[in-house]
């Protein structure tokens, strides 16, 4: 069985965190390992309404899409503030691979994986699971049915064919399908 630390509760496994201050005003909110402010949800899942963006969400301000200081960042903004139903799949991908609108964005792209487990969120087959797996094991305490489905996800993802899950094994350092471990 092929396993991941990220994907073991407890793990200390996580890529370096990305926090966009130059995105939102994120001052007085703890953040976790992934980056993202914690929100109050208290290990439950909250409904929401789509057609509120995730600044009306969250009640966090962002600047103007106009004065961001990289296109990374304008496209981040431009994506908090439109309706998360009008978000593209390209943009949920992308959000969660740079952790950023967590725990809503969470909601949106996991029945993508349900379906796709290498869904791609823009940068290669399999890099929304792969992010998630690497992630701080605190962004599932306002998830954790989702945390419960990762190992089923990441092994449905590892029994792909070979050309479709070469990126994502990459992203987790494991070796390539069928390589003699000595």
């Amino acid at each position: 069985m092929n396993r991941h630390p990220g994907l073991d509760p407890g793990s200390t496994t996580s890529t370096p965190q990305w926090i966009p201050d130059q995105v939102r005003d994120d001052e007085g909110l703890k953040t976790t390992g992934c980056g993202h402010p914690e929100y109050p949800l208290n290990g439950r899942m909250e409904s929401f309404d789509p057609s509120k963006s995730l600044e009306e969400l969250t009640g966090l301000t962002v600047s103007e899409p106009d004065a961001a200081e990289t296109p990374l960042i304008e496209w981040v903004i431009r994506s908090w503030k439109k309706p998360l139903r009008d978000l593209s799949d390209d943009e949920i991908g992308r959000l969660v691979v740079q952790r950023n609108g967590f725990p809503y964005v969470l909601d949106l792209v996991w029945p993508k994986l349900e379906i796709d487990p290498l869904f791609d969120g823009g940068y290669y087959p399999g890099d929304v699971l792969s992010s998630l797996i690497r992630c701080d094991p605190k962004l599932w305490d306002a998830r954790p049915s989702y945390q419960a489905q990762l190992i089923s996800l990441y092994q449905r993802a590892i029994h792909r064919n070979p050309e479709e899950n070469d990126a994502f094994r990459a992203s987790l350092d494991l070796p390539e399908e069928g390589a003699v471990i000595s």
